[in-house]
């Protein structure tokens, strides 16, 4: 298997400007990193990490309004954190998240890179993880269409919607009304690709661009969440 680059999207919460700018330039060093967001306030995070995907958090703790543990507290969905902070006494406090390393100000730049080595090697094991069931699956498979069939490339189904004993099959190229009920159909396909989000719709994960505690953007289509799968949607995506 030949292993995937993995670029990792990052937010920066930092409200003090030389910390700020010294994350930012470590992060624009890296070839490993992608800099899609840098603010000096949690609210301002908060909103962002509900309706963009953020693979990597720097967080300071100590923060204006809001503190870095308190936004963790309050969001559905948590990205993998590295703590950037001047206060070693809440390091305690912090693993009780999903954090990947906890950085005392002010940070070297080896020190900085061996805590995105960290988060590059949680990022990849999930990666594997997932190859190794995706694996098990044929990326072509067969879909009735009445007494006929037609070959679909899993990889290219962005979701699926139900349409009674039917599910419409929503592709790269085209939709296709399939002949099969949502329960059959996802037996077919890689589970950790593709995630139910309401009673009637499905979506490959591969091709979300943006989520809120209501709906999900899949490349351009708004998807609701259904309410009695938002706690499980907002966990895992």
């Amino acid at each position: 298997m030949t292993k995937k680059e993995i670029k990792l999207r990052c937010l920066v919460v930092e409200d003090d400007a030389p910390s700020q700018c010294l994350i930012k330039h470590f992060i624009q060093l890296s070839e490993s990193l992608e800099l899609m967001h840098c603010v000096d306030d949690a609210r301002k995070a908060k909103h962002i990490l509900s309706s963009n995907q953020i693979d990597l958090l720097f967080l300071d703790i100590n923060l204006p309004g809001l503190s870095g543990i308190e936004l963790l507290e309050t969001i559905d969905s948590q990205p993998p954190v590295i703590f950037t902070t001047a206060y070693p006494n809440f390091a305690l406090d912090s693993f009780n998240f999903n954090v990947v390393d906890y950085l005392l100000k002010p940070i070297s730049e080896d020190r900085f890179k061996r805590a995105v080595q960290r988060a590059l090697v949680k990022k990849n094991s999930e990666f594997f993880k997932n190859q190794v069931e995706i694996e098990d699956f044929p990326s072509i498979i067969n879909i009735p269409i009445g007494i006929d069939s037609v070959k679909v490339d899993i990889n290219s189904i962005i979701y699926l919607q139900s349409w009674g004993n039917y599910v419409k099959i929503f592709t790269t190229e085209k939709m296709i009304l399939a002949y099969i009920t949502t329960q059959a159909l996802l037996e077919l396909l890689p589970s950790s690709r593709f995630f139910r989000v309401h009673k009637s719709f499905t979506i490959n994960k591969s091709y979300i661009t943006s989520k809120n505690r209501n709906e999900i953007i899949v490349v351009s289509t708004p998807i609701p969440i259904g309410i009695s799968y938002r706690q499980s949607v907002l966990s895992t995506l």
